[in-house]
This record gives structure tokens, C-alpha cells and sequence, in this order.
């Protein structure tokens, strides 16, 4: 969980934060944003609850949350792929391609079993992707490593983006306890 200011939601910026809450089975962390730089985990976190959030109480999500540029939820989209690759099941990350595939097609933000269901219904038959949905959706097993690298890394290409990511790759995850994975980002 994220804990952000009204200013953060409205405007973004560097994606200040408050603090960050991770918690698993066997532990919680707690990691304030004082003098950290920013996580632009943030851009597509806020441009997803802008577009889907429902409002408990106050102003209606799209009030509070500001527009984000689509190209800046595509360049954190691109960025989330190769740290997915690296850091995450190879189910998250052939269906965070997906959804960032399908961001780059029609400009709609979705969840990532959306995405791979889009991708399906666009692209035909794949047995990776299939695969990816089976996995997340009923625990069957996961794609292999290799099949996951090899469809985030098409989709890269088609995204025009065959390189590495220059993002925050560890930033989190060195020195400072927080670990994307485990905090379920995405």
C-alpha cells in the first residue's frame, strides 16, 4: 500500500510518497518517503485508479486523481515489463505485456487477466498467454521462463522498446526493504 498526498494524486510529479506498507505471512514493512526520490510505481497506480477507483467517501476518484499522459503510463509500462522479467512470476509478467500491449492499441487500462483475455481475442490462439491466464486464474501451472522471455520481449518490439529498461529495476529491493513482488505491484 502506497500512502500519498492530495497534491501527489492531483499532479504526480516525481511520485512522491508518504510511506510505503508492505506486509506478507511473516512480516510488515514500513518505508517512509522522506528523502527518497520518488516511485514511479505511483504513475501507473494513479492513472489506474483514476480510470477505475470507486469513491467510499468524497469526490468521485476522477476528482482526486489527475490525468495522467498516456505516453508517461507507457513509458511506466515498458519499464514494469523487464522488471517483471526479473523480479516476478512468469505469469505477471506475460500478462503485465498484455495489458501494456493493450494500453498501446486502444488506450484502455485493465487488469492483467483482462489484458491476457484481450490479447487472446486479438491475437488468437497462444498457448503461453492461455497458459499465463490458467495459472493466475485457477493456480495451474505457470508458464516455463524461457516461453515468458520470449513473449515480454516481442512485446517490447512491437512496443518499440527491444532494449533493457533504464527504470528502478531494485530501487526498491536494495537497502531499503521493499520488494515490489511480495507487495503484489502490478
Amino acid at each position: 500500500m502506497s500512502v500519498i498526498t492530495a497534491a501527489t494524486a492531483a499532479g504526480l510529479g516525481s511520485c512522491p510518497f508518504e510511506i510505503h506498507i508492505r506486509a506478507s505471512a511473516t512480516e510488515i514493512a514500513i518505508i517512509p518517503g522522506v528523502d527518497l526520490d520518488g516511485d514511479t510505481d505511483l504513475v501507473l497506480h494513479c492513472a489506474v485508479c483514476r480510470a477505475h477507483a470507486l469513491a467510499v467517501y468524497g469526490p468521485p476518484a476522477a476528482e482526486v486523481f489527475g490525468p495522467v499522459p498516456a505516453d508517461r503510463v507507457g513509458a511506466a509500462m515498458v519499464s514494469e515489463l523487464q522488471w517483471a522479467l526479473e523480479h516476478a512470476n512468469t505469469t505477471y509478467a506475460i500478462l503485465n505485456a498484455c495489458r501494456a500491449l493493450r494500453f498501446a492499441d486502444d488506450g484502455q487500462l485493465c487488469s492483467k487477466l483482462d489484458g491476457g483475455h484481450w490479447y487472446l481475442a486479438r491475437h488468437g490462439a497462444n498457448a503461453v498467454v492461455a497458459a499465463a491466464i490458467a495459472h493466475q486464474r485457477d493456480g495451474c501451472t505457470g508458464p516455463a521462463s524461457s516461453a515468458a522471455a520470449a513473449f515480454v520481449a516481442d512485446a517490447r518490439g512491437r512496443l518499440g522498446q527491444p532494449g533493457p529498461a533504464s527504470s528502478h529495476l531494485d530501487r526498491w529491493s536494495v537497502g531499503r526493504g521493499f520488494d515490489r513482488a511480495a507487495a503484489g505491484a502490478g
